[in-house]
């Protein structure tokens, strides 16, 4: 994957997880995968409002869609979330322990 292309799909990666309901769905299909009726569900939105929120997930790469008959079965991609882990991975480093964390937190509110 080249550099450009990596750099627009961790934005899609991280927009598409900036929405609550998205994570929940994510969250949801890292356990099995689910019609679009099913999956919707737990949310109270429209069949067209819940087809927009699994274009954000498509567009990130984040799920597949399989056409099952007259259903479509939503799937999560597992190795999607790799680019995103590797990015975040890298700034690991500069968290340091939760002791260091909550020392430079605290060194913060007092300047």
């Amino acid at each position: 994957m080249k550099a450009e292309s990596a750099a627009v799909q961790l934005d899609h990666i991280f927009d598409a997880l900036a929405n609550d309901k998205r994570r929940d769905m994510v969250h949801r299909l890292s356990y099995s995968p689910s019609t679009i009726s099913k999956l919707a569900e737990p949310y109270g939105i429209t069949l067209p409002s819940m087809n927009r929120h699994l274009a954000v997930l498509e567009r990130a790469k984040l799920i597949r869609r399989k056409k099952a008959g007259r259903s479509n079965i939503i799937a999560l991609r597992k190795e999607s979330l790799g680019l995103a882990q590797r990015w975040i991975r890298k700034y690991r480093t500069y968290w340091g322990n939760d002791q260091e964390s909550l020392e430079i937190f605290i060194s913060n509110l007092s300047e």
